[in-house]
């Protein structure tokens, strides 16, 4: 159905669609109900009308014989009215795993290959039933289904469902005039307008308690599968912890190698010494190292100490105040080794 469709449609089309879509969504949530539950809302009358040879109906309630209804009765009494058997062609097809909507929808569909009938000749309901499934597939000739609606309404009977005599619960189970109501050939029983709006209420009040209900219990499994995965999230974070413990030690362990190793501090002074000059004595704490001796006049050993790319803070010592010898002019300096990048 397109908009425009929708917006040419009249007042009563647009009303059939909307009956329509409520008696769906009411049967698709009726059938979510337990088999128990599904009987309060039945409809189906239990005073069961059969019609006899004369014209008049046999009632019977509960399978005993109530009265005998004679044409002309001045009050409709609501009745469940069965047909003869032989009235519908009843006949029994394979009920694939497929909910009951749709199966009994496939099956209405397929109705001219399972009878010698065309869909529109006939009006059809199916009933699934039985373990395995069966599905129970009746037809009945339209026109035999609208005058037999009409000969009762003409005895005083007020036909609430169509069936036929029955020789298994499924059979008994037979509805036509649902398919009769949706081709408008029969209308639907009247009811108070307040009593229905009353119902949609209900029915709404009720899918919402539906959705809210499924909502807290999916949050109370989901907490319960979080409170069991708790003591493997707890190893989890604690074996994290740790590995990161273990990454920062080692990072400062080769930080101190880098920056502290005597060779690569002995290497990098050695490169950074000039000719002319001679070490007397060397102190290394790790960090910073002292380099004390003696140099020639012109030869500049705090200035080759300045230059060299891995030492910095090149500074005089004043602790020890060397004279001057034959070997040449005293020199005592500390020296710290550069850090390497991120260290």
């Amino acid at each position: 159905m397109t908009l425009a469709e929708l917006l040419n449609s009249d007042v009563k089309t647009v009303g059939r669609w909307l009956g329509s879509g409520f008696l769906w969504w009411t049967g698709e949530l009726v059938s979510m109900l337990p088999a128990p539950a599904r009987r309060w809302f039945e409809t189906r009358p239990s005073l069961i009308a059969e019609p006899l040879a004369d014209g008049g109906y046999r009632l019977t309630r509960n399978g005993r014989v109530v009265m005998e209804a004679a044409a002309g009765g001045r009050r409709p009494r609501p009745v469940t009215l069965r047909l003869p058997r032989e009235a519908a062609l009843i006949r029994e097809a394979p009920a694939p795993g497929l909910p009951d909507h749709d199966l009994r929808r496939m099956l209405e569909l397929d109705i001219d290959r399972l009878t010698p009938f065309r869909s529109d000749q006939v009006f059809v309901d199916v009933v699934v039933d039985g373990s395995p499934r069966r599905a129970v597939v009746a037809a009945i000739q339209r026109d035999l289904a609208v005058l037999a609606i009409e000969h009762a309404r003409a005895s005083g009977l007020d036909p609430r469902v169509l069936g036929v005599a029955a020789s298994s619960p499924a059979e008994g189970a037979l509805d036509f005039l649902p398919k009769m109501r949706e081709t408008l050939i029969e209308p639907g029983p009247s009811a108070n307008r307040t009593l229905i709006w009353g119902a949609v209420a209900l029915l709404a009040v009720a899918n919402l308690g539906a959705a809210i209900g499924r909502d807290m219990l999916d949050v109370r499994a989901l907490r319960a599968r979080v409170e069991g995965q708790r003591p493997q999230v707890s190893q989890v974070q604690a074996l994290r912890r740790k590995v990161l413990s273990e990454e920062r030690r080692r990072s400062e362990i080769i930080t101190r190698r880098a920056g502290g190793e005597p060779l690569r501090m002995l290497d990098a002074l050695t490169g950074a010494l000039p000719d002319g000059a001679w070490v007397d004595r060397l102190v290394f704490d790790g960090r910073a190292v002292r380099v004390s001796g003696y140099r020639q006049d012109q030869v500049d050993v705090a200035a080759a100490l300045r230059a060299a790319p891995l030492l910095v803070n090149v500074r005089n010592s004043g602790s020890d105040v060397l004279t001057r010898q034959a070997a040449g002019q005293p020199f005592d300096l500390t020296v710290e080794m550069r850090r390497p990048a991120g260290g």
